[in-house]
């Protein structure tokens, strides 16, 4: 017949079983509200208020190993949007640079919201490029070209800039 050990043995499981259950449906409800949460909390904009006056200035960029670098000065436009100015790029060590020997202004910048939309002509091949530069809430700048210039040239393609306090104006290496 029935044997009431048996019969507690089988409620212990069944009572483990359900147990088991509410934890891991406890455990993913937690799970995906938290998730959600980081979600909204990481995928919210950061926005601030940046002027052309936050881009002015001379700014600076090498490579870890010290073999390309990469500079500007970028001086007010006639419209309180827009900004002006010269680059350098140096690669090789210095063996490769794109930079103008008469200091032209090579580019144009206007601004939208944190970023300034760069029309650029490069001084190695000739090409015209775009590049948009966005103030960073660390007071750096992130140089990223959206449209490569035709030929060859050598202006690093992303990186981030620093402000070079020290110099007012950017020469060639």
């Amino acid at each position: 017949m029935f044997n009431i050990e048996t019969s507690q043995k089988v409620s212990v499981k069944i009572l483990v079983f359900i147990l088991i259950i509410l934890v891991i449906i406890g455990g993913l409800y937690f799970y995906f509200n938290k998730t959600e949460e980081f979600q909204q909390a990481n995928t919210t904009p950061i926005t601030f208020e940046v002027s052309t006056s936050s881009f002015l200035g001379s700014w600076f960029w090498m490579s870890s190993d010290e073999s390309a670098s990469f500079g500007f000065n970028l001086k007010q436009g006639a419209q309180s949007n827009l900004v002006y100015g010269n680059y350098c790029a140096a690669t090789f060590s210095g063996n490769r640079s794109d930079c103008d020997p008469y200091k032209k202004d090579s580019f144009i910048g206007i601004l939208n919201g944190n970023k300034l939309e760069i029309n650029f002509v490069d001084a190695y091949g000739g090409g015209t490029g775009t590049a948009i530069l966005t103030y960073n809430s660390d007071n750096s700048l992130t140089w990223k070209i959206t449209e490569e210039p035709s030929g060859e040239y050598y202006i690093p393609y992303n990186v981030i800039l620093k402000k070079d306090s020290k110099k007012t104006e950017y020469y060639n290496p």
